[in-house]
């Protein structure tokens, strides 16, 4: 089952710290991966990838998607569809690839 309990201790996730921020980092990754995936998806075939997922929005969240910056001349280029990249790539690592087919 999906919790922050088991992202702590089963996962070993460090980067959400709290179960205020699991809860809306998890809607997140669940309604990212219910987006990609084949509907026909269980919990546990998902559970790992929701966990992932947090610690890729944590991460992305900490770094505001920023892709170079320049101190005195205040330039900043973000990386577009970085976080969708992100998500997909690890999306990949643990979802088996019959998910990942839409049939579209």
């Amino acid at each position: 089952m999906i919790s922050f309990e088991n992202y702590i201790n089963t996962y070993e996730g460090r980067r959400v710290k709290n179960e205020d921020d699991f809860k809306r980092l998890s809607k997140t990754a669940e309604r990212y991966i219910v987006s990609v995936i084949a509907p026909q998806y269980r919990e546990k075939d998902i559970e790992e990838a929701v966990y992932a997922l947090c610690d890729v929005l944590v991460k992305y969240e900490e770094s505001s998607g920023i892709k170079t910056e320049r101190v005195d001349g205040v330039s900043v280029t973000y990386e577009e569809g970085l976080l969708q990249k992100l998500m997909y790539n690890t999306l990949k690592l643990y979802v088996p690839s019959r998910l990942l087919y839409r049939g579209l």
